[in-house]
């Protein structure tokens, strides 16, 4: 688990140097139902600043590391198609988390 020290600390200021690509879940809770994204980037780090500066309330929960992820995004969003709810958006189900925690390459964060 990588952990920020402070709640004030930035996503730039905990991961300056741990800058990684691949496959991440964001959770969002609206007032219908819990929403959880899978989005790949070149820079998860990054592409969570961006998300976060437009939507306060979203929670980065972590990411697959990998340099497939362009594959990797393609497969999952046919995997669970069935749990689509817009775009890259799904209904939060446990099949979606249970199969990023339990994958080799996870990382979860703690921000």
């Amino acid at each position: 688990i990588v952990s920020c020290r402070y709640l004030t600390d930035t996503v730039d200021h905990c991961y300056l140097n741990q800058l990684k690509s691949g496959v991440y879940l964001l959770q969002m809770e609206t007032k219908d139902k819990p929403l959880i994204k899978i989005g790949k980037s070149e820079n998860v780090f990054e592409r969570f600043k961006n998300i976060q500066t437009g939507n306060p309330i979203v929670k980065f929960i972590g990411y697959l590391s990998t340099e497939n992820y362009d594959d990797l995004e393609k497969q999952l969003h046919l995997q669970f198609k069935n749990l689509k709810f817009k775009g890259e958006w799904f209904t939060l189900n446990p099949k979606i988390t249970e199969y990023f925690i339990t994958h080799p390459n996870w990382n979860q964060l703690d921000l």
